[in-house]
């Protein structure tokens, strides 16, 4: 996959937003030990551009939450199994 560069105006949602969103509808908890607090990528897979919110759920899995970067709108999650 070649390199595609995020262009600015596909960007309209702010992350204080939607982290306050994220923690209330996902009850989703910053990172501890080695990811402490939040973290959000800004990622462009060639067809749409996302932007991906980083956490905990209440029992300790690390969890990624995307949203489309233009719309806020819930793309999908993904929660690392229990090992």
């Amino acid at each position: 996959m070649e390199n595609t560069l995020i262009n600015p105006v596909d960007i309209k949602i702010d992350s204080t937003d939607l982290i306050q969103k994220t923690k209330k509808d996902f009850d989703l908890k910053p990172g501890i030990n080695w990811a402490n607090g939040y973290h959000f990528s800004l990622m462009n897979n060639g067809n749409q551009t996302f932007l991906t919110i980083t956490g905990l759920t209440g029992d300790n899995q690390f969890t990624q939450i995307f949203y489309d970067s233009k719309t806020g709108a819930l793309i999908g999650s993904k929660v690392q199994p229990k090992q």
